[in-house]
């Protein structure tokens, strides 16, 4: 997770995976700015190796509370 802009400005949200069956088209995330949680789901591009999302600036700390990326043969992986 960084902010590309600065402190204030737009959140991206980058995870790196790769599986020889392929990523699911989205992964659930939840993510805490400052005291609120967002939920969403990143794109992920198989082909690529990476499941993104872009949200807009929101001030506050960003953490990572969860986020799950599953293949196509069923498997998950959870951070």
């Amino acid at each position: 997770m960084n902010r590309p802009q600065g402190a204030s400005g737009p959140i991206e949200i980058v995870v790196v995976a790769s599986d020889e069956s392929g990523l699911r088209q989205a992964a659930p995330y939840i993510l805490q700015v400052g005291a609120e949680e967002l939920e969403g789901f990143l794109r992920c591009d198989s082909a690529a190796g990476l499941c993104r999302a872009a949200l807009p600036a929101q001030p506050g700390a960003l953490q990572l509370v969860e986020v799950i990326v599953e293949d196509y043969a069923g498997n998950a992986a959870f951070r």
